[in-house]
């Protein structure tokens, strides 16, 4: 069973090797697949990847340093992907890795990045759970192939069983296999793991005193939203104010979007000063983690159905919060899903973040404010140098049609069903 997993790795830059370290990466960006330093078409295991350069700056008063970032969405163990990046394009990891500091050479490579790694994201959501990339290019190639052979065999005086048949018929003949291996959507795991956190709190307070415990419990919540209201209500929103170098900044972002099906971004942002913000953050990164994995785990997030993966991490000490996210159209159709599909959680997760829109009893208007909204994204976001796609040309409404049609076809069907599935060709 092959499972996909993030990888964050956060290294310091030699100050004085930025630039240089900025003329490697485009050219890796300029030939992203078969460039000579990291081809990163033979590396299989990785679904997305790319390396962001995040500037010095001042964080709550502090100097920052200028930090790499290399992450990636992979299939099956971190030893494995580590591996494979280091035995099929090690002299080009070492090349951009002698960029940073206190880097000791190719050979203690995989020690670095490890001990550079970050825990795991504080949320993290898989759009097409449990499919792997050599699976979800050979199911490709399977609807390929089968609308190739409807277009070159027409089938319209045929009965769906027999078209059916004719279909797997034609497949066999060319050697395509049953099953891929690899397939594995969803896991009860997570779900197991809150049934039973919650049959023991269930027990524990059984065993107490339910109702001092109970009262305990209600009175804490109270505090937390008052608090949490006075904070709102006292909180600095940000203020829509286009100038010169915003627009330049926009314009240098745009010019690397919409090349493809997929886009990606990259956004950081100061989180709010003090524990409370914090502890308030991380209970909704928590909740929002466990639910991708419980709940929203059939390619949407709430009703967000273009998004692969995404992930929230808290860097520099819980100072910034860094997302990651690959997802198909647009900017704008990307930033309106997030308004009228997934304003709740969004708002309240960025609402515990500096400048955003105003917010009411956490997760209500922020997101909604739609022109603060994306004012404030594009402020935050920053430039990816690299960014990698292993199918850059299937969204992931096709990537989950095509996974129906092949775990579909040898599956017994009355004629119906079978209607239903040629539908989806």
């Amino acid at each position: 069973m092959i499972y996909q997993n993030p990888l964050t790795v956060l290294v310091e830059i030699e100050p004085d090797r930025l630039q240089s370290l900025r003329s490697l990466l485009q050219l890796i960006a300029n030939d992203v697949e078969s460039n000579k330093c990291i081809p990163f078409l033979q590396l299989k295991s990785i679904h997305f990847a790319r390396f962001v350069i995040i500037e010095a700056s001042q964080v709550n008063g502090k100097p920052t340093p200028a930090w790499l970032s290399f992450s990636s969405n992979f299939d099956g163990d971190l030893d494995d992907h580590l591996t494979e990046l280091i035995s099929k394009a090690g002299n080009g990891f070492d090349e951009v890795y002698a960029h940073c500091k206190n880097y000791p050479g190719k050979n203690e490579w995989v020690g670095f990045i490890k001990s550079h790694m970050l825990p795991p994201p504080n949320a993290f959501y898989i759009g097409h759970r449990g499919l792997t990339v050599e699976v979800i290019r050979y199911q490709n190639e399977v609807r390929q192939e089968i609308q190739s052979f409807l277009n070159t065999h027409p089938q319209e005086n045929f009965e769906p069983e027999v078209i059916k048949k004719n279909i797997i018929g034609h497949l066999e003949s060319k050697g395509f296999k049953r099953s891929p291996p690899g397939i594995h959507l969803g896991s009860l795991t997570p779900i197991l793991v809150t049934v039973a956190i919650v049959t023991l709190v269930l027990i524990f307070l059984l065993r107490m005193n339910f109702l001092w415990l109970l009262a305990i419990v209600v009175t804490i919540l109270i505090i937390v939203y008052i608090i949490l209201r006075f904070k709102e209500n006292s909180d600095e929103q940000i203020e829509v104010d286009y100038n010169q170098d915003l627009d330049k900044k926009i314009v240098t972002l745009q010019k690397a979007e919409d090349f493809n099906v997929q886009n990606q971004l990259t956004h950081l942002v100061n989180i709010k000063p003090g524990a409370f913000r914090l502890f308030i953050l991380r209970a909704v990164l928590w909740a929002i983690n466990l639910l991708a994995k419980t709940l929203f785990n059939k390619g949407k997030l709430g009703n967000i159905p273009t998004i692969h993966f995404a992930r929230w991490v808290a860097i520099d000490n819980n100072s910034r919060l860094l997302f990651f996210s690959n997802f198909d159209g647009s900017w704008e159709s990307y930033l309106g899903d997030f308004i009228d599909k997934a304003a709740v959680g969004l708002t309240g997760v960025w609402s515990n973040t500096e400048l955003f829109p105003k917010t009411k009893n956490l997760v209500f208007d922020g997101a909604t404010d739609e022109e603060r909204f994306k004012y404030w994204t594009r402020v935050h976001q920053i430039p990816t140098q690299v960014w990698y796609s292993a199918y850059k040309s299937l969204s992931v409404v096709n990537i989950l049609n095509n996974n129906e049609i092949h775990q579909g076809l040898f599956k017994p069907m009355s004629k119906q069903e079978t209607i239903i599935w040629l539908k989806k060709l």
